[in-house]
């Protein structure tokens, strides 16, 4: 039950939610977490790039649920951001 417990712990604290925007070519990613970040100040907000195409990403939430409202939000502006389980 301790090995269990100590797995469990480590899972919960590498694992976190993000909210992904965009998937695709850099201009467009650029302009996108651009205007995020003007709109959405205090939120974290990433662009990175995955052979062949740049991702914007924002947010991390350990909460499902905080992560699923805040979603719910974004999806008024951007209609096709989606959910995203990450690990560190």
């Amino acid at each position: 039950m301790t090995l269990k417990k100590e797995v469990d712990s480590e899972t919960y604290a590498s694992h976190f939610f993000t909210i992904q925007l965009y998937y695709g070519k850099y201009e467009v990613a650029e302009r996108i977490i651009t205007a995020f970040k003007e709109n959405y100040p205090e939120w974290d907000a990433d662009l990175s790039f995955e052979t062949p195409n740049y991702k914007v990403q924002v947010g991390r939430f350990k909460q499902y649920y905080n992560a699923l409202n805040k979603l719910n939000e974004i999806k008024k502006v951007y209609p096709g951001a989606f959910l995203l389980t990450l690990k560190n």
